[in-house]
């Protein structure tokens, strides 16, 4: 942006007169050995100026300074773009680690109502009001809790991993997320 800026403020400059001057100065020393005339000295300063201003160039000095505001607006645009999206980017990761805490929190509760689903069946069963096989199926649900629970702990790891990658944090930052963030986004998936 910063070079696209000068390359317009060059365009422009188009517009401006030139000046030059210079100034020489000369220094000329005479000696007459054994002569009757005197040694003499010359001193000669001349001063030159010009003033140099296009008036016509036929649209030539225009379209380099149009070329040049077209580039520089170019070049904002693409800024502004990249800059969207790494907002973007950053937006998603969070919202995406967000939702994996939220997931994992619902595969903890899940576990924990599967655990004790089990307690519940394996009293039931020792008290003979069940069948083996209810217990059967409370241990398969407790293992898909379980199976669960470690899948969405992995994605909210990957989450958080992409998430400090994206924001461009040391990998060993440890990176934490509000509880009462998770709780609402859980809220407003439930309405969903």
């Amino acid at each position: 942006i910063k070079a696209r800026y000068n390359a317009v403020g060059e365009a422009r400059a188009a517009y401006l007169p030139n000046l030059s001057g210079t100034v020489n100065r000369t220094k000329d020393r005479i000696n007459y050995t054994d002569s009757r005339y005197p040694d003499s000295d010359v001193t000669r300063t001349t001063y030159q100026g010009g003033l140099i201003w296009r008036l016509f160039d036929f649209g030539g000095r225009d379209a380099n300074r149009r070329a040049a505001n077209n580039l520089l607006t170019a070049a904002l645009a693409s800024h502004n773009a990249q800059l969207q999206k790494v907002l973007s980017d950053v937006a998603q990761t969070y919202f995406d680690a967000i939702t994996a805490q939220a997931a994992l929190k619902a595969a903890i509760e899940g576990e924990d109502i599967a655990q004790a689903t089990l307690n519940s069946a394996k009293e039931r069963e020792a008290k003979g009001v069940i069948p083996q096989s209810d217990r059967l199926r409370a241990t398969t649900a407790l293992a898909q809790a379980i199976l669960e629970h470690n899948r969405a702990h992995s994605y909210y790891q990957k989450s958080l991993a992409i998430l400090s990658r994206v924001i461009g944090v040391p990998t060993n930052t440890v990176i934490s997320i509000q509880e009462e963030i998770v709780e609402n986004v859980g809220k407003i998936m439930w309405l969903y």
